[in-house]
């Protein structure tokens, strides 16, 4: 028969870890139902930092609750999402009809004019109007001004070059509207070269010929610098064209000066043989008539018989 030896000192520890266990599992119940009450009543999302705060907890064990939280919401009607300006309760898109039905709201509509000029900024900030206009090749102007009522451009500042155009980007309403925490997770170009099965469906359906198999092949290697203060070889061929085109259009004006020299030397020759043909006749004529004066004065002297 053995015998149960009593030990006081580990019956204690035993003890003890029973009730931090405890305590830890009601302390954490406790913190995950008061980040959830304060995230439902908040009227606009909290950052981490105010969390810590408000519930006086350490910064790691907010994130491990705040994590575990969105987990049982992922999929539910109301969802937590973490955005640029920090966690809130959102609906579900998958619902988005029925909540607009009951909430009377209207969805945001873009043109597809406001999408392109929005992508350009999104991907190409800071960026000037002028900049937009050529990657679009239409005026953008409209369209910018409408983006900017709509407070999804800001005014990033001037531009140094000539004119000082305004820089413009993206606002913290862009952000949201996309549900991105920052700029860092807009998708990558390369991604958009990737066709998923319905888009492979829809582009065989639409044009009527194979999907290209994998993505897109990119030039990766790096563009040589450009040196500003040199030409470059459109700008060359352009100033040689024009140099060619002055001096066809000098040699072209310098032969018909030439030509109408020519005229007007031939006009004066001509003018100075006709006086001359003119100076014969006066001569001739003179002599004739001294001719004829000579005749009478000869007739004049022969006395009457």
């Amino acid at each position: 028969m053995s015998v149960i030896v009593f030990d006081p000192l580990r019956f204690q520890r035993s003890a003890w870890e029973q009730l931090r266990r405890a305590s830890t599992e009601l302390s954490r119940g406790h913190l995950k139902g008061m980040l959830e009450a304060i995230l439902f009543a908040a009227s606009a999302p909290l950052p981490l930092r105010d969390l810590v705060r408000v519930t006086k907890t350490k910064r790691a064990f907010v994130s491990e609750i705040l994590a575990e939280i969105l987990a049982d919401f992922a999929g539910r009607g109301v969802e937590l999402n973490e955005t640029f300006r920090g966690y809130t309760f959102l609906t579900n898109p998958a619902f988005g009809a029925v909540v607009r039905e009951i909430t009377g709201k209207k969805p945001v509509r873009m043109s597809r004019a406001q999408l392109e000029t929005l992508a350009i900024l999104a991907y190409r900030q800071p960026i000037t109007r002028p900049e937009i206009d050529e990657v679009r090749g239409v005026d953008s102007g409209p369209v910018l001004r409408t983006l900017l009522d709509r407070e999804l451009v800001r005014v990033l500042g001037k531009k140094e070059e000539p004119g000082r155009p305004l820089l413009y980007g993206t606002s913290d309403a862009f952000l949201e509207l996309f549900s991105l925490k920052s700029l860092e997770e807009l998708p990558a170009l390369r991604e958009f070269t990737e066709l998923s099965d319905d888009s492979r469906s829809t582009y065989e359906r639409r044009l009527g010929e194979s999907a290209p198999a994998g993505a897109i092949s990119f030039d990766d290697e790096p563009d040589e610098p450009i040196d500003p203060t040199q030409p470059l070889a459109e700008e060359l061929m352009l100033q040689v064209q024009e140099a060619a085109q002055a001096e066809a259009d000098g040699e072209s004006e310098r032969e018909g000066e030439g030509d109408a020299e020519g005229d007007r030397d031939g006009d004066a020759g001509g003018d100075r043989d006709g006086e001359g043909d003119a100076a014969g006749d006066g001569d001739g004529d003179a002599g004739r008539e001294s001719d004829a004066q000579t005749a009478g004065a000869n007739r004049s002297e022969v006395p009457d018989k």
